[in-house]
């Protein structure tokens, strides 16, 4: 009998145990319902003669079960006769009788009726076949289910979203799995107990629709069960679109490969997660263990050679288009020069027709690109239907890091090295110290604290005399992330970690011992807080992602947590990008503008009380610089030249414009022009006020008493771009107050220097740091989980270069295999390759 069918007869059991237990309630009863009782009984009785009609229908073989129906229909004629004389019968006696009853029902058929399946799989790609392979394996392998492979056709989108070009790939599908065409398996007649997908957008992919009988919630209405199987796998993190889409509200069941993913999925039902594994993990671990052959036209290039995997990736490609086209060139040239290696490439099987859906421009540069490898014949271009034959025929990963492939090449234990698309050059013998230099930290007291500092994030280093010239302090615990912390300090002799993505503090004292004090753990993701203020023996944290604004007290070791600031305080854009609106500070309080600058957040620092007002204002500002000795800060417009003089004692507010002739913006993350963020913050010089850039091209200077507006000539070297690819520039720089003595530095992000200014004479000196080459290299990263959603992998920098890879030459910590296959056990809850076998278990 069918699992669906089988299900009627578990529906009639429940009943009737229901029904049992309402007719002992009403018998039981002080005043007996006798007559409440015998109509329960006659209906009951009415049940389970459907109910053999049902079975002798539909499994006519099942006489056993037959004859104990007929059984329980004697019990209820027999209790109904006895409720009804003079003697009566006892509620428990009847209860007893009918229990014992429909577990013989229940019993005998789970014995005698053999429950078959038919399960349906629809891949529409066939090179994502493998997100359900290992589970159609173990419902083929089940002797009572008919495992139907259902390859599903799918078209390309026009530039309209209309459809385009269809496909049908059911003929690259392996030679080993039977194929079933859709047009000839009739869903409505046959009514699948399982139906498997690995696409869950229906309508709402950009780039390419599979044929809309296919969406979800059309063949939701032909089984009793759709199960999402993931297409992707992850090192540790998802993105927003692979968390959620409208058809999750549809599915029965989503598989996540571990449970620490289940916290990335929002606003859906916790139930209907699965945290199974990834039948991706299980088809690599298998081939791994046994690869296949090599194919002929592969085995001249490889044979004796370590081979090379290049992943390139959608969300990479998508990222800056452009400088993902030079990486490419890059790559092809660093390989096309060596004889001791292969380079495999296989593009994202949606590459070329993303690129023509979302960025024509570029489809003709990827054409060239990619036909001149293949016509030049040096390395293998790879368009085979299995990702997984490919990864065991590999020695190593090269490419991006969101991609699932990098954790198909983790659970093999083969190392992944991750490019970084914004480089194309080797670095130059000074890059390694631009990117140890380390930012000046002061507060608004006037309170320094740099004589402590990260490098690497993971390293913590310091300067002994308090004097810039640094060495190596100490390491941090293995679990601790690249990422984690934002700044190290010093206090009372002891050294605090505040961090950014971590959810605790980490205080090293004068032994190096590390204690952890640690805050409620309210989420796995990274982006906990974006900045913090220092004050006394006080850390206030500023939340991003974390549900709480936090003060720490480093003397007590003590946390006080206020809620919904984040929300209050941080901005979402239209394109996604998260802007922190203005926060300054005072002895006693905390000032925090809301995202649209209508309402003030005041924050008590003493008893962290707070209290709410309007400020009249609106718009969109992303800095604040106080005045000395007043109520009046300057707001800071994140787009446009219009800053606004705020007093937040009274509520007055002016706008000052000043725009000049010649000032412009670039964006330093998507490199194209930009209006947005001109401006970092500004000094005060009497009168005059001198505004640095932030993504701008030039400084301002503006007279309050005039009212003019003029660039200024800084007394030191001023450049707008990168000095080098290897440099992460958020900023050209900005000024540093340095409240002891009323005096201003200014810190060049750009050629990571920092002055000190006399404004007044125009006098700029150079404070430099030092550090000794051989000994930050010593305690470089090298492989390592890189961040919570990053397992295990090396990243691509001035430290670690392509050219380092190829040769071995990594520094920092080597490639171990075992170490990777035990950090990987955290993120695949099926590290023996059995997710498949557990999922069909599961819901069979």
């Amino acid at each position: 009998m069918r699992k669906y069918k089988f299900k009627v007869i578990e529906n009639y059991i429940k009943i009737f145990k229901k029904v049992n237990n309402e007719i002992y309630e009403l018998l039981a009863k002080k005043d007996s319902d006798i007559e409440g009782a015998c109509v329960y009984l006659e209906k009951i009785q009415q049940k389970a003669i459907e109910l053999g009609e049902f079975i002798e229908k539909e499994e006519p073989e099942a006489v056993s079960v037959i004859k104990t129906l007929e059984e329980f229909c004697e019990v209820l004629y027999q209790i109904h006769e006895e409720i009804l004389s003079e003697r009566g019968l006892a509620a428990s006696s009847a209860k007893g009788r009918l229990e014992h009853a429909v577990n013989n029902i229940e019993r005998t058929a789970a014995a005698d009726i053999t429950i078959t399946r038919v399960v349906v799989f629809l891949p529409y790609k066939a090179s994502m076949w493998d997100s359900l392979e290992s589970v159609w394996m173990a419902a083929n392998a089940d002797e009572h289910c008919e495992a139907y492979v259902i390859p599903i056709p799918y078209y390309d989108r026009n530039p309209d979203r209309s459809f385009g070009k269809m496909h049908y790939e059911g003929e690259l599908m392996p030679d080993y799995v039977p194929v079933t065409k859709y047009e000839e398996f009739d869903f409505g007649k046959i009514h699948p107990d399982l139906i498997f997908v690995h696409n869950p957008y229906d309508q709402y992919n950009y780039v390419t629709s599979i044929h809309p009988f296919f969406y979800s919630y059309e063949i939701k209405k032909y089984t009793e069960c759709l199960v999402y199987m993931p297409y992707f796998a992850t090192t540790g993190g998802m993105g927003d679109a692979q968390a959620y889409s409208p058809s999750f509200d549809v599915f029965d069941y989503i598989v996540v490969q571990s449970d620490s993913l289940k916290e990335y999925y929002k606003n859906i039902d916790m139930a209907k997660l699965l945290p199974l594994g990834s039948p991706k993990f299980d088809s690599v671990i298998r081939k791994c263990k046994n690869p296949p052959q090599l194919p002929e036209d592969w085995k001249e290039k490889m044979t004796g050679k370590k081979v090379y995997f290049y992943n390139t990736s959608l969300n990479g490609m998508l990222y800056n288009p452009l400088n993902f086209m030079k990486k490419m060139l890059y790559v092809f040239n660093t390989f096309r020069a060596r004889q001791d290696v292969c380079l495999l490439w296989r593009p994202h099987p949606l590459f070329e027709s993303t690129l023509e859906s979302m960025e024509q421009e570029f489809v003709p540069i990827f054409k060239d690109l990619r036909d001149k490898y293949i016509n030049e014949n040096w390395g293998i271009y790879d368009t085979t239907p299995s990702i997984e034959d490919t990864i065991a025929l590999c020695d190593a990963y090269v490419g991006d890091s969101a991609s699932s492939v990098t954790a198909l090449f983790g659970v093999a234990g083969k190392p992944v090295f991750v490019i970084n698309n914004n480089i194309d050059v080797l670095p130059d013998e000074n890059d390694w110290q631009d990117n140890v230099w380390q930012p000046y930290l002061e507060n608004y007291r006037g309170d320094t604290f740099n004589k402590y500092c990260l490098v690497g994030d993971i390293k913590v280093f310091w300067s002994p005399k308090d004097d810039m010239h640094f060495e190596f302090y100490c390491d941090l615990p293995k679990d601790v992330y690249p990422g984690d912390y934002g700044r190290a300090i010093e206090y009372k002799g002891h050294v605090v970690l505040i961090p950014l993505n971590a959810q605790d503090f980490l205080i090293i004292d004068k032994n190096k011992k590390v204690k952890r004090v640690f805050m409620d753990k309210q989420m796995n993701i990274a982006g906990a807080f974006w900045g913090y203020l220092i004050d006394k023996n006080y850390v206030f944290l500023l939340p991003n992602k974390y549900p709480y604004m936090v003060r720490f007290d480093m003397d007590k070791y003590e946390f006080v947590c206020l809620t919904n600031v984040g929300e209050f305080n941080i901005l979402k854009t239209e394109d996604n990008q998260e802007v922190p609106a203005p926060v300054w500070e005072n002895e006693e309080k905390i000032y925090i503008l809301s995202a649209i600058a209508d309402e003030l957040l005041i924050v008590d620092k003493k008893t962290m009380s707070t209290q709410k007002k309007s400020t009249g204002l609106k718009g969109v500002y992303w800095g604040a610089v106080k005045e000395k000795g007043g109520t009046s800060v300057w707001l800071n417009p994140y787009e446009g030249t219009v800053w606004k003089r705020f007093n937040y004692k009274t509520g007055e507010s002016k706008d000052f414009n000043i725009a000049v002739d010649g000032l412009n913006g670039f964006d330093r993350e998507f490199k194209c022009e930009s209006t947005r963020r001109l401006f970092s913050n500004l000094a005060f010089n009497g009168d005059e006020l001198i505004f640095a850039p932030y993504w701008g091209n030039m400084f301002v200077s503006f007279d309050r008493k005039t009212g003019k507006v003029k660039k200024w000539d800084a007394p030191f070297e001023v450049t707008a771009e990168d000095k080098s690819q290897y440099q992460v520039n958020e900023a050209v720089g900005q000024f540093i107050y340095h409240a002891k003595n009323n005096t201003y530095s200014y810190m060049d992000q750009i050629n990571r220097k920092h002055y000190t200014i006399e404004l007044n004479t125009m006098d700029a000196v150079l404070e430099e740091q030092f550090f000794d080459k051989d000994e930050v290299i010593s305690h470089t990263y090298g492989f390592g989980n890189q961040a919570r959603n990053l397992t295990y992998m090396c990243f691509e920098n001035e430290f670690n270069t392509l050219v380092d890879f190829i040769d071995g030459t990594i520094h920092g910590n080597k490639h171990s295999v075992e170490e990777q296959l035990e950090a990987y056990k955290k993120i695949n809850a099926s590290p023996a390759g059995d997710c498949g076998e557990k999922v069909y278990e599961y819901l069979k």
